[in-house]
């Protein structure tokens, strides 16, 4: 399976991809690109109007997003009652919703620095019967709440961590609760958790629990936690 996972990504940074790489990429992208599958994994329903608006990039999720899911799986109690916070949310809000529906009881904001990305998850939200307020944000530029239980956040692929988390692990001190944690999924070919590591221990209010690793891929989880 990494093997397999390697090759969706060389098709990416390869200017003539082989046939066979070609191949496997389409099977990446029917994947990713399924309601059927949308629904079975996230319990999201995906609202047609944003397929049309958003013809050429057809995904409705990603590899993190489902390791995401599944580490949330884990760590989320239904019955308390949460703050969280989906940095990043995409086109589909399709975490958040999921959030929502498995956790009721939270209260969940979904934002993105894309205008029309959160224009279509307000839009997502809807059709799934949700209240999930969706902010558009760079980071917490327009965000007011400073007492998220959990930030979540599904890295950026291709941006260098150095340009981005040193500023997020700044505000979000700010932005959680004494005990609040951050959740971050990425992908090992745009940064590695060494780099992240680095920029962390910057901060001494903010502790790594736990680096999720998979033997099958090359996605990571990182569950960090404030300490005081």
């Amino acid at each position: 399976m990494r093997f397999l996972i390697n090759i969706i990504y060389s098709y990416y940074h390869s200017t003539r991809p082989s046939n066979n790489v070609k191949m496997i990429h389409k099977l990446h992208q029917r994947i990713c690109s399924s309601k059927f599958l949308a629904k079975k994994i996230f319990k999201t329903k995906i609202d047609p109007t944003i397929l049309k608006d958003a013809r050429g990039f057809n995904h409705l999720f990603d590899l993190t997003s489902i390791l995401i899911r599944n580490f949330l799986n884990h760590t989320l109690d239904k019955k308390n009652k949460k703050k969280i916070l989906d940095l990043g949310t995409g086109r589909y809000a399709i975490l958040s919703i999921f959030i929502k529906k498995k956790h009721i009881h939270s209260n969940v904001i979904a934002s993105d620095i894309n205008e029309n990305f959160i224009r279509h998850a307000d839009i997502n939200c809807k059709r799934n019967n949700v209240e999930v307020k969706c902010v558009v944000s760079n980071l917490f530029q327009n965000i007011d709440d400073r007492d998220f239980d959990l930030i979540i956040w599904n890295l950026p692929y291709y941006e260098d961590p150095n340009l981005y988390l040193k500023n997020f692990f700044e505000e979000s001190i700010l932005r959680t609760t004494k005990d609040g944690q951050l959740i971050l999924g990425f992908n090992s070919f745009a940064t590695t958790s060494k780099k992240i590591e680095d920029i962390l221990n910057n901060f001494v209010q903010l502790k790594i629990i736990q680096i999720k690793k998979y033997l099958w891929n090359n996605h990571k989880i990182i569950l960090v936690q404030k300490t005081g």
